[in-house]
């Protein structure tokens, strides 16, 4: 028998292509803020007691000096308040997308010639409006002839990262004991979110 001699076709390999991913934009998310139809230009919060959730049906009640506190309708707080003839107006939810934040700042520091100057400065290098400033000195606290004072403010930011980078400036400066912070978000119509802390 004759050998039959039989070719091997050498597979030839095709260059492996990386397909290109499809580009798929992410939705913006949307989210549910409490406005008040009848106030304009006053500042909306939500309420600590009921702590209402969206869609949940809501009035706003009219502090003093404290603008507008979104309750629940259910929220007993709201019974005893309108029982002492408190003023509650109509709330809604809407959907919309955050504008800016509201931080407002309590730092500890030793009340040496120019401490406010330099906080102040920080602000106005960021191009930030400095409201609501007040200081108060502890005369308890003593250190090389200074006493301990603090001081309160409030910045509005259109970023979060606008208030990491004051925080950090702040702290470098040597006077400064402690810095502690809330801030809220404030959407159009002047209504605001849930409270965040940090140090």
């Amino acid at each position: 028998k004759k050998e039959e001699k039989v070719e091997k076709k050498e597979e030839v390999k095709k260059p492996f292509v990386r397909k290109a991913a499809p580009y798929i934009p992410k939705k913006e998310e949307k989210r549910y803020y409490p406005v008040v139809p009848d106030a304009k230009g006053v500042k909306i919060s939500i309420a600590k007691c009921c702590n209402p959730k969206p869609k949940e049906p809501i009035v706003g009640y009219v502090t003093r000096g404290r603008g507008i506190k979104i309750h629940r309708k259910d929220c007993p707080n709201i019974k005893r308040i309108l029982e002492r003839g408190g003023k509650v107006l109509p709330a809604i939810w809407i959907e919309r997308g955050p504008l800016k934040f509201i931080v407002y700042f309590r730092i500890a520091a030793w009340d040496v010639p120019g401490i406010i100057y330099k906080i102040s400065g920080i602000a106005n290098e960021m191009h930030l409006n400095i409201e609501n400033f007040h200081t108060s000195t502890k005369t308890e606290k003593k250190k090389h002839g200074y006493y301990q004072s603090y001081i309160r403010f409030s910045l509005i930011v259109d970023k979060p990262s606008k208030i990491s980078d004051i925080v950090r400036q702040i702290k470098l400066i040597p006077e400064v004991i402690k810095i502690r912070y809330s801030k809220r978000r404030i959407y159009a119509n002047s209504s605001s979110e849930s409270k965040e802390s940090g140090s």
